[in-house]
């Protein structure tokens, strides 16, 4: 059984899982969002931690206002939408990160007008969870014990329920986003179908 009070003894580290849900740090094996002052070359290997067991929800609902869309909405190009798409999920071995600009790009830029009011809670989002990633590694430095990594893992929790709940909120106030969902990429390729019998009419 692994005593999460030793430097000694890591997490047994396997990248299983689907990637687009994962932490950024466990897919990288990196130290992601350490601060300035902490240098973690002569620290213990990297190891998974709690807080890379709840970024994944994060990721989930990022995803999720990318892959589905409403009726009535009026799409970006699929170009603009693919193209945020993988700045938020690069393909390949492409390092991804918390970012709060890319995120608010990818939104602005990628994705209909009418999801913009998920704009401030996501940014919000992702900004805590960066903070709460630099809290931790300040407070477990130097020692970096499993124990001491998950101490805000409760903060991240509620936060994300809070997030959660805004957002949910906010969908059901809009007469257009309280719709039944479709995926997205079914609704594009209809679409396509579409201008393609309307050119041989």
């Amino acid at each position: 059984m692994l005593d999460i009070n030793s430097t000694d003894e890591l997490h047994d580290v396997r990248t299983v899982g689907t990637w687009q849900f994962m932490a950024c740090g466990v897919q990288a094996q990196q130290w992601s969002y350490e601060p300035p002052k902490i240098d973690f070359k002569n620290e213990p290997p990297w190891r998974q931690h709690a807080l890379h067991d709840l970024e994944p929800i994060y990721w989930t609902a990022v995803w999720i206002i990318f892959s589905f869309v409403v009726p009535g909405v009026v799409l970006r190009p699929k170009y603009d939408l693919q193209q945020n798409y993988h700045s938020l999920f690069p393909l390949g071995s492409v390092r991804r990160e918390l970012r709060q600009m890319t995120l608010v790009s990818a939104i602005r830029y990628g994705l209909p007008e009418e999801y913009f009011i998920f704009v401030q809670d996501l940014h919000d989002w992702c900004g805590h969870l960066r903070d709460q990633y630099a809290h931790v590694y300040i407070n477990a430095y130097r020692g970096m014990k499993l124990a001491d990594l998950g101490k805000e893992s409760m903060n991240v929790i509620q936060e994300s329920i809070r997030t959660l709940g805004n957002m949910r909120s906010l969908a059901v106030e809009s007469p257009i986003l309280s719709q039944d969902v479709k995926n997205v990429r079914m609704v594009m390729e209809n679409t396509e179908d579409e201008k393609k019998q309307t050119r041989r009419r």
